[in-house]
């Protein structure tokens, strides 16, 4: 079993891996680390690591989210938001977004919560 400072490192080293490579979902899916950190910003609210690179992942998740949609089909209603815009936004902070926790709440299970992607685009932009 891995005490807390192991975890936190193997995160941390996992974070540093995915942003200075591949950022692709399987890259996305082969780091277990990066799933648990989304997952305890999900349960917790509070982002232990640096925005950064946590940024990277988010970004990673809603690329992955937009092609799962894609996927689908196209959306029914007009996507307001556009997709690149949305991006250069979510890159462009040096902050996280005080609405970081549902951010990642949507991420995990976005066709749960919107069945287009027009309002899955529209959630991502608030």
């Amino acid at each position: 079993m891995l005490d807390d400072a192991e975890v936190i490192a193997e995160n941390e080293r996992a974070l540093a891996a995915f942003a200075e490579g591949d950022r692709t979902a399987e890259a996305l899916a082969s780091h277990p680390a990066l799933e648990r950190i989304l997952r305890q910003i999900h349960e917790v609210g509070i982002l232990y690591y640096d925005w950064a690179l946590v940024k990277v992942v988010v970004l990673a998740k809603v690329h992955a989210a937009i092609a799962a949609y894609d996927a689908v089909g196209p959306s029914t209603m007009p996507e307001e938001i556009d997709r690149t815009e949305l991006f250069n936004i979510i890159q462009m902070r040096t902050s996280p977004p005080f609405t970081l926790q549902r951010l990642i709440e949507v991420l995990h299970h976005p066709t749960r919560y919107y069945r287009q992607s027009s309002k899955f685009l529209n959630a991502v932009h608030k």
